[in-house]
């Protein structure tokens, strides 16, 4: 999280100086919150177990909906532009897991849809810098389009899959992994007056996972109010 910081801190700071060239531009802070609908998820991984036993097999793995918070500091720039500097968190869990053995070597993982016993869960901490177009529809509806880049660093609890009350047929390893970042949103600003909006709005984050690991995306849905200075 002190990377995260650091790098939240070094994005305001650059925002600031692309701001001050223009002294009656409005600077804002604000905050969102919404859900964050992680999206299902397959990967080919190697099974295995206490006894040394090894296999080739796939996994998918669904996840609960979770909230997302996140909170922005950013100027308006020059033709209908803003840029931001934004910190996020979201936290969600795994569902259930279909593990599939390729070889035989683990007759129980037959891709059956296994719920969640216990652990699996998720916390996100993300960092990004944004850029924003502010479509001049009217003063009271402005719809906007934008997308942002960073970091994201993700931990992830051990999760154990079976049926409720019997022993766990599988286990996934928890662990803590940083990544960079997409996202592309849309939205519209709607005025209460000429320094309070309220902001629904939709976004898309594409976490760039390495090797076999999971793919991590998701869809969120937030409200957000923003307030101009």
């Amino acid at each position: 999280m002190r990377g995260l910081a650091c790098l939240f801190l070094t994005s305001v700071s650059l925002i600031c100086i692309a701001g001050s060239a223009e002294a009656d531009i409005p600077w804002y802070v604000a905050g969102d919150a919404g859900a964050s609908l992680r999206m299902d998820a397959s990967r080919s991984t190697t099974f295995s177990n206490k006894t040394g036993t090894t296999g080739p097999g796939t996994n998918k793995v669904t996840f609960d909906t979770g909230p997302a918070v996140y909170l922005e500091v950013g100027y308006r720039l020059p033709n209908h532009l803003r840029v931001e500097g934004e910190l996020g968190y979201s936290q969600d869990s795994v569902s259930s897991a279909s593990p599939l053995s390729l070889n035989g070597a683990f007759p129980a993982l037959v891709g059956a849809r296994l719920p969640l016993q216990s652990g699996g869960g998720r916390n996100n901490y993300s960092a990004t810098i944004n850029a924003f177009y502010d479509m001049p529809v009217s003063e009271q509806f402005i719809p906007y389009v934008g997308a942002g880049i960073g970091v994201d660093d993700l931990a992830a609890a051990t999760a154990h899959f079976g049926e409720p009350g019997a022993r766990p047929i599988f286990t996934e390893d928890g662990g803590q992994i940083m990544n960079a970042a997409i996202l592309g949103e849309a939205g519209v600003a709607i005025a209460l007056n000429n320094r309070w909006p309220i902001i629904p709005a939709y976004r898309y984050e594409h976490i760039f996972t390495t090797g076999t690991a999971f793919r991590n995306d998701a869809n969120i849905l937030k409200l957000g109010v923003r307030r101009s200075f």
